[in-house]
Protein backbone atom coordinates (compact mmCIF):
# COMPACT_ATOMS: atom_id res chain seq x y z
CA UNK A 1 0.00 0.00 0.00
CA UNK A 2 2.94 2.48 0.52
CA UNK A 3 4.56 1.31 -3.15
CA UNK A 4 4.27 4.75 -5.15
CA UNK A 5 1.73 4.85 -7.73
CA UNK A 6 3.05 4.16 -11.60
CA UNK A 7 1.34 6.93 -13.96
CA UNK A 8 -0.25 5.31 -17.01
CA UNK A 9 1.05 5.92 -20.49
CA UNK A 10 -0.86 8.30 -22.88
CA UNK A 11 -0.28 5.53 -25.62
CA UNK A 12 2.53 7.99 -27.52
CA UNK A 13 5.15 6.64 -25.17
CA UNK A 14 4.72 9.12 -22.26
CA UNK A 15 3.64 9.31 -19.02
CA UNK A 16 0.54 11.30 -18.68
CA UNK A 17 0.09 14.43 -16.52
CA UNK A 18 -1.15 13.22 -13.01
CA UNK A 19 -3.60 15.17 -11.32
CA UNK A 20 -2.85 13.73 -7.21
CA UNK A 21 -0.95 15.79 -4.93
CA UNK A 22 0.91 13.44 -2.74
CA UNK A 23 -0.02 13.34 1.01
CA UNK A 24 1.39 15.16 3.85
CA UNK A 25 4.71 14.16 4.27
CA UNK A 26 4.62 11.74 1.55
CA UNK A 27 7.64 12.03 -1.70
CA UNK A 28 5.31 10.51 -3.77
CA UNK A 29 1.87 9.41 -4.57
CA UNK A 30 1.30 5.80 -2.65
CA UNK A 31 -1.32 3.38 -3.44
CA UNK A 32 -2.82 4.08 -0.23
CA UNK A 33 -2.84 7.88 -0.99
CA UNK A 34 -4.64 7.59 -4.29
CA UNK A 35 -7.35 4.99 -3.34
CA UNK A 36 -7.76 7.76 -0.27
CA UNK A 37 -8.09 10.12 -2.74
CA UNK A 38 -10.84 8.37 -4.89
CA UNK A 39 -12.84 8.15 -1.80
CA UNK A 40 -12.85 11.42 -1.51
CA UNK A 41 -14.01 12.07 -4.70
CA UNK A 42 -16.35 9.56 -5.47
CA UNK A 43 -17.91 9.52 -2.03
CA UNK A 44 -17.98 5.63 -2.20
CA UNK A 45 -16.27 2.50 -0.44
CA UNK A 46 -12.52 1.23 -1.75
CA UNK A 47 -10.92 -1.52 -0.67
CA UNK A 48 -7.73 -3.09 -2.38
CA UNK A 49 -7.86 -6.66 -0.93
CA UNK A 50 -6.15 -8.54 -3.79
CA UNK A 51 -3.26 -8.25 -6.63
CA UNK A 52 -1.06 -10.24 -8.65
CA UNK A 53 1.97 -10.13 -10.81
CA UNK A 54 1.59 -11.84 -14.50
CA UNK A 55 4.58 -13.39 -15.47
CA UNK A 56 6.89 -15.65 -18.38
CA UNK A 57 9.46 -17.54 -17.93
CA UNK A 58 13.16 -15.31 -18.72
CA UNK A 59 13.57 -14.73 -22.54
CA UNK A 60 16.16 -12.51 -24.34
CA UNK A 61 15.16 -9.01 -24.91
CA UNK A 62 14.94 -9.04 -28.56
CA UNK A 63 12.62 -7.15 -31.30
CA UNK A 64 10.75 -10.66 -32.27
CA UNK A 65 9.40 -11.24 -28.85
CA UNK A 66 7.03 -9.30 -26.93
CA UNK A 67 4.69 -9.69 -23.72
CA UNK A 68 0.59 -7.95 -23.38
CA UNK A 69 -1.90 -8.22 -21.37
CA UNK A 70 -5.58 -8.54 -22.20
CA UNK A 71 -8.18 -7.68 -19.77
CA UNK A 72 -11.94 -7.78 -19.23
CA UNK A 73 -14.18 -7.24 -16.66
CA UNK A 74 -18.22 -8.35 -16.75
CA UNK A 75 -21.26 -7.03 -14.78
CA UNK A 76 -20.08 -3.59 -15.01
CA UNK A 77 -22.43 -0.76 -13.90
CA UNK A 78 -19.51 2.01 -15.07
CA UNK A 79 -19.89 4.61 -17.57
CA UNK A 80 -19.37 3.57 -21.01
CA UNK A 81 -15.88 4.58 -21.26
CA UNK A 82 -14.87 2.46 -18.37
CA UNK A 83 -16.83 -0.94 -19.76
CA UNK A 84 -14.87 -4.04 -19.89
CA UNK A 85 -12.58 -2.63 -17.07
CA UNK A 86 -14.57 -2.77 -13.82
CA UNK A 87 -17.62 -5.58 -12.88
CA UNK A 88 -17.90 -8.40 -10.36
CA UNK A 89 -15.82 -10.85 -12.43
CA UNK A 90 -12.88 -10.02 -14.14
CA UNK A 91 -9.96 -11.47 -15.87
CA UNK A 92 -6.53 -11.16 -16.84
CA UNK A 93 -4.53 -13.05 -19.95
CA UNK A 94 -0.67 -12.84 -20.54
CA UNK A 95 -0.04 -13.17 -24.22
CA UNK A 96 3.41 -13.72 -25.80
CA UNK A 97 4.14 -12.47 -29.53
CA UNK A 98 6.59 -13.80 -31.17
CA UNK A 99 7.65 -13.06 -35.19
CA UNK A 100 10.45 -11.77 -37.31
CA UNK A 101 8.25 -8.61 -38.21
CA UNK A 102 6.67 -8.41 -34.80
CA UNK A 103 8.77 -4.68 -33.97
CA UNK A 104 6.73 -3.39 -37.36
CA UNK A 105 3.88 -4.49 -36.37
CA UNK A 106 4.07 -3.10 -32.94
CA UNK A 107 5.68 0.10 -33.41
CA UNK A 108 4.67 2.46 -36.07
CA UNK A 109 7.18 4.54 -37.43
CA UNK A 110 5.10 7.23 -38.93
CA UNK A 111 1.59 8.63 -38.50
CA UNK A 112 1.32 7.11 -42.16
CA UNK A 113 2.01 3.60 -41.14
CA UNK A 114 -1.74 2.32 -42.09
CA UNK A 115 -0.90 -1.67 -41.68
CA UNK A 116 1.10 -1.20 -38.78
CA UNK A 117 -2.26 0.43 -36.92
CA UNK A 118 -4.80 -1.67 -38.34
CA UNK A 119 -2.60 -4.89 -37.02
CA UNK A 120 -2.66 -3.31 -33.51
CA UNK A 121 -6.61 -2.70 -33.86
CA UNK A 122 -7.48 -6.32 -34.60
CA UNK A 123 -4.61 -8.16 -32.28
CA UNK A 124 -6.49 -5.70 -29.46
CA UNK A 125 -9.36 -7.73 -30.16
CA UNK A 126 -8.31 -10.80 -30.23
CA UNK A 127 -6.41 -10.05 -26.83
CA UNK A 128 -9.49 -8.99 -25.05
CA UNK A 129 -11.54 -11.85 -26.52
CA UNK A 130 -8.93 -13.99 -24.50
CA UNK A 131 -9.73 -12.20 -21.33
CA UNK A 132 -13.74 -12.59 -22.17
CA UNK A 133 -13.42 -16.27 -22.83
CA UNK A 134 -11.67 -16.43 -19.35
CA UNK A 135 -14.16 -14.30 -17.48
CA UNK A 136 -17.10 -16.22 -19.41
CA UNK A 137 -16.17 -19.92 -18.77
CA UNK A 138 -14.51 -21.89 -16.00
CA UNK A 139 -11.23 -22.72 -17.22
CA UNK A 140 -8.54 -25.36 -16.37
CA UNK A 141 -5.62 -24.73 -17.05
CA UNK A 142 -3.96 -23.24 -20.34
CA UNK A 143 -3.60 -26.54 -22.44
CA UNK A 144 -4.31 -30.38 -22.12
CA UNK A 145 -1.98 -32.87 -22.99
CA UNK A 146 -3.88 -35.98 -24.17
CA UNK A 147 -0.78 -38.10 -21.80
CA UNK A 148 -1.28 -36.09 -18.47
CA UNK A 149 -4.87 -37.91 -17.22
CA UNK A 150 -4.38 -35.94 -14.14
CA UNK A 151 -5.56 -32.68 -16.23
CA UNK A 152 -8.40 -34.12 -17.91
CA UNK A 153 -11.34 -32.75 -17.01
CA UNK A 154 -14.41 -34.43 -15.79
CA UNK A 155 -16.99 -34.72 -18.20
CA UNK A 156 -19.54 -31.46 -18.27
CA UNK A 157 -16.32 -29.91 -16.18
CA UNK A 158 -14.44 -27.01 -16.98
CA UNK A 159 -11.57 -27.28 -20.29
CA UNK A 160 -8.00 -25.92 -20.69
CA UNK A 161 -8.56 -22.44 -22.08
CA UNK A 162 -6.69 -24.24 -25.39
CA UNK A 163 -9.80 -26.68 -25.97
CA UNK A 164 -12.82 -24.27 -25.36
CA UNK A 165 -14.83 -23.23 -27.83
CA UNK A 166 -13.47 -19.48 -29.10
CA UNK A 167 -17.10 -18.14 -28.43
CA UNK A 168 -16.02 -14.45 -27.78
CA UNK A 169 -13.86 -14.16 -31.00
CA UNK A 170 -15.91 -15.75 -33.50
CA UNK A 171 -18.48 -13.15 -33.78
CA UNK A 172 -15.47 -10.11 -34.24
CA UNK A 173 -13.46 -12.05 -36.83
CA UNK A 174 -16.15 -12.74 -38.66
CA UNK A 175 -16.47 -8.67 -39.64
CA UNK A 176 -12.95 -9.05 -40.87
CA UNK A 177 -12.33 -10.62 -44.52
CA UNK A 178 -9.13 -11.65 -43.61
CA UNK A 179 -10.13 -14.21 -41.33
CA UNK A 180 -12.72 -15.38 -43.26
CA UNK A 181 -12.38 -19.36 -43.97
CA UNK A 182 -10.38 -19.98 -40.72
CA UNK A 183 -10.65 -22.94 -38.09
CA UNK A 184 -11.61 -20.57 -34.93
CA UNK A 185 -13.45 -23.55 -33.48
CA UNK A 186 -11.50 -23.47 -30.38
CA UNK A 187 -8.91 -21.14 -28.47
CA UNK A 188 -5.49 -23.14 -29.44
CA UNK A 189 -7.22 -23.57 -32.96
CA UNK A 190 -7.49 -19.99 -33.80
CA UNK A 191 -4.51 -18.57 -32.19
CA UNK A 192 -2.82 -21.04 -34.56
CA UNK A 193 -4.64 -19.70 -37.41
CA UNK A 194 -4.79 -15.88 -36.47
CA UNK A 195 -0.99 -15.72 -36.50
CA UNK A 196 -0.51 -16.56 -39.76
CA UNK A 197 -3.58 -14.58 -41.42
CA UNK A 198 -2.65 -11.56 -39.74
CA UNK A 199 0.97 -11.14 -41.01
CA UNK A 200 2.62 -12.03 -38.64
CA UNK A 201 5.87 -13.83 -39.59
CA UNK A 202 7.34 -17.20 -38.67
CA UNK A 203 5.70 -16.53 -35.19
CA UNK A 204 2.97 -17.26 -32.80
CA UNK A 205 0.99 -16.29 -30.40
CA UNK A 206 0.40 -17.91 -27.25
CA UNK A 207 -1.43 -17.37 -23.52
CA UNK A 208 1.39 -17.88 -20.77
CA UNK A 209 -0.69 -17.30 -17.65
CA UNK A 210 -4.14 -15.72 -16.21
CA UNK A 211 -5.59 -14.77 -13.60
CA UNK A 212 -9.79 -14.77 -12.98
CA UNK A 213 -11.27 -13.03 -10.29
CA UNK A 214 -14.86 -13.05 -8.61
CA UNK A 215 -16.30 -10.25 -6.11
CA UNK A 216 -16.91 -12.21 -2.90
CA UNK A 217 -14.82 -14.63 -3.41
CA UNK A 218 -12.13 -15.92 -0.77
CA UNK A 219 -8.39 -13.67 -1.79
Amino acid sequence: MEAPLMPEPNGKGQESPFSLVPAAGDQFITIRSAIANAVTRVGEKIMFTRAAALTSLPFALESTTALSVGLYAHNSTASVEAKGLSGTVGGAALVRLRGDNLKSLLLSHSEADARSAEWRKEYRGLERALARQLVGFETLGIKHSPTDKSSESVQGGPLPLYAQEFNTYGPLAARLPRYEGLDLTTVGRSLEQWTTASGIENGSVEVVEYVKWKVGEDA
